[in-house]
């Protein structure tokens, strides 16, 4: 009898450790993977740094192909582009939603069931109708100024009321002005994003009126990211272009940067953390990622910036900083 008890509870005991022991293993095998991402990321980087060369090659062939296409001249180009590039980019996330593989990746507490939102066809043409609306009207009645494009041809497209075709730079970007511009446009779009998002919740008529809608969702999914009211809308896409248009980014360079942009507001809301995502190829803490996000969404006191967490990690400390003050006294 001794016997069985004893190895009775040796089995308990084993399965006591096994849950813990599987978990130790699934952040090993998560820990590399991270490696792994930065080793390849590192030669990426390296691979283009000895054939710069060839990379503007690559750029002048698409910029010279590019600018003479009339779905590239319209001033319409970067309104629907922002569209058309969100739709594919939240593909992948749909179709892993389907495989259960992929669900160990899945954020705790940001929900299992409908993962991903279904939404027909119509609804897919009313959101984008009411994205694309208001900012059409500023492009058909506002003049794009690009560096290089040359003063006499924006004094003739100023005698147009109606704009139909951009003035398009004739030489292509510099690799080196495209990457100084699109890390100094993230930087400021992250500022100013901040500024806004922390006023429309720290303002109780703003967030109530405003804000949200954002903020309304049973389960965080891609689908949250287009979620916005039409003025957040604008001042969002107001603030990712400042940044570009203050340094005067080429038209291509602000091609790339919707790409860029889109994707991290996805990423961001997509309820994921996986081991290769951007936000674990940077160093520790440099970049927020979807889990600093989905707390945001959780708790919706904390975590404000979209893409880095240098100003939430300040009001982290301050926030603890007060409370241990109080708790003092």
């Amino acid at each position: 009898m001794s016997i069985v008890l004893t190895k009775t509870a040796a089995k308990v005991k084993e399965e006591k450790y096994l849950p813990s022991l599987s978990l130790i293993a699934h952040q090993c095998s998560d820990r590399n993977v991270i490696y792994l991402a930065r080793f390849v990321t590192l030669a990426v980087i390296f691979m283009g740094w000895k054939n710069l060369d060839g990379l503007q090659l690559a750029v002048n062939g698409i910029w010279s192909y590019v600018k003479t296409q009339w779905w590239y001249q319209t001033v319409y180009n970067e309104t629907f582009y922002v569209v058309l590039w969100s739709v594919p980019a939240m593909i992948p996330y749909k179709m892993m939603d389907k495989f259960v593989w992929f669900h160990k990746y899945r954020i705790k507490n940001a929900g299992r069931d409908a993962l991903f939102e279904a939404y027909s066809a119509a609804e897919l043409l009313i959101e984008s109708g009411m994205y694309c609306l208001p900012l059409m009207l500023l492009d058909t009645f506002h003049v794009k100024r690009y560096a290089g494009v040359t003063d006499d041809v924006i004094e003739y497209k100023r005698h147009d009321w109606i704009q139909v075709t951009r003035g398009l730079p004739e030489d292509p970007p510099m690799i080196g002005d495209m990457i100084q511009h699109l890390i100094i446009a993230l930087i400021l779009y992250d500022l100013l994003f901040f500024s806004q998002h922390y006023v429309f919740h720290k303002v109780p008529y703003l967030f109530r009126n405003f804000h949200q809608m954002h903020h309304t969702h049973d389960v965080i999914n891609v689908k949250v990211t287009n979620r916005l009211h039409i003025v957040e809308r604008l001042v969002l896409v107001l603030s990712a272009n400042f940044g570009l248009k203050i340094q005067g980014a080429h038209p291509l360079t602000r091609s790339i940067f919707i790409m860029v942009f889109i994707l991290m507001l996805i990423d961001n809301h997509s309820g994921y953390e996986f081991p290769w995502g951007y936000h674990n190829i940077f160093p520790e803490g440099l970049i927020g990622g979807p889990r600093r996000h989905y707390e945001h969404h959780a708790k919706s006191n904390k975590n404000y910036q979209p893409v880095f967490t240098y100003i939430d990690t300040f009001l982290d400390w301050n926030r603890r900083r007060s409370s241990n003050s109080k708790k003092l006294k």
